[in-house]
């Protein structure tokens, strides 16, 4: 289950490997000593996204979400009283919405999306966990894929965004968060496993009207850049592992800092 994989610290994921490069303290503080961060609302939002495209069962978009009708909310339209009471008591474990509501409009707009729609409602698997060894720094790794085609030809990744969702600011969301050191992850670890490297695809909802959907992969710098990023990551976690020491590699040290290339540009526009 979802709540079992994010609890598992046998094993190190993506999401572990990007706080190990951010900094080894807080992945001991989050991953090991288990103290929890305050979820940002941005994460249920996600996941709120990923229960109604992904959840219930059988292939079909939105096999998890069921529609809300008028005659269960009261006189002002809230989900209060006791019929709205009964309605979600039935429904336990599935995705309630009104016709009103962004999330429905973002279910309607991947469904008119023709590769967004193959790519959720193809055969294959769905939030199959893959965990191996690596057997160059001695530790394991874990990865969750929201969609694994048969075959693992296709591994699908579903995002949501507060930008509009144009291709440009996608890629600004994959640099900004790491999404490239996720791709290379998983298709390293799908190879692992099935012996080739899949397609990785990703599927990005916009949060913001008229919620756009786009659908693309990365390049092979942006799986080169993540790759090299991992392993200098695994290779801090296996040290980290080893000494019981959970610092960054500048700990101790007296390092010299380069301004950034947009200090560089802005500075020379500004001369």
């Amino acid at each position: 289950s979802i709540s079992e994989y994010h609890a598992d610290a046998s094993a190190v994921s993506h999401s572990g490997l990007d706080l190990v490069l951010e900094d080894p303290a807080i992945y001991h503080r989050e991953r090991i000593l288990k103290v929890p961060r305050e979820e940002k609302s941005h994460f249920e939002e996600g996941q709120e996204i990923e229960d109604a495209l992904l959840g219930g069962d059988g292939p079909a978009l939105g096999g998890n979400v069921v529609i809300i009708p008028s005659k269960v909310l009261d006189a002002r339209g809230y989900k209060t009283g006791e019929k709205w009471w009964n309605f979600e008591k039935q429904h336990a474990g599935k995705v309630l919405l009104k016709l009103s509501d962004p999330l429905f409009s973002i279910l309607q707009n991947v469904k008119r999306h023709d590769a967004a729609r193959e790519l959720l409602t193809a055969d294959g698997e769905r939030q199959a966990t893959i965990v191996w060894h690596n057997d160059r720094h001695g530790v394991d790794v874990r990865c969750r894929f929201d969609f694994l085609h048969l075959g693992a030809e296709v591994a699908v990744d579903l995002k949501s965004t507060r930008t509009r969702g144009t291709l440009d600011e996608c890629k600004r969301e994959v640099e900004k968060w790491g999404y490239f050191r996720q791709a290379a992850l998983y298709i390293d670890g799908a190879e692992e496993l099935h012996g080739r490297r899949p397609h990785f695809v990703f599927v990005f909802v916009s949060k913001t009207p008229p919620y756009r959907v786009e659908t693309f992969e990365l390049d092979d710098d942006f799986i080169r850049i993540g790759r090299e990023q991992n392993e200098e990551a695994l290779a801090t976690y296996a040290a980290c592992l080893k000494s019981g020491e959970w610092v960054p590699k500048s700990f101790g040290r007296i390092p010299k800092l380069s301004p950034s290339n947009y200090l560089r540009s802005s500075h020379f526009y500004r001369s």
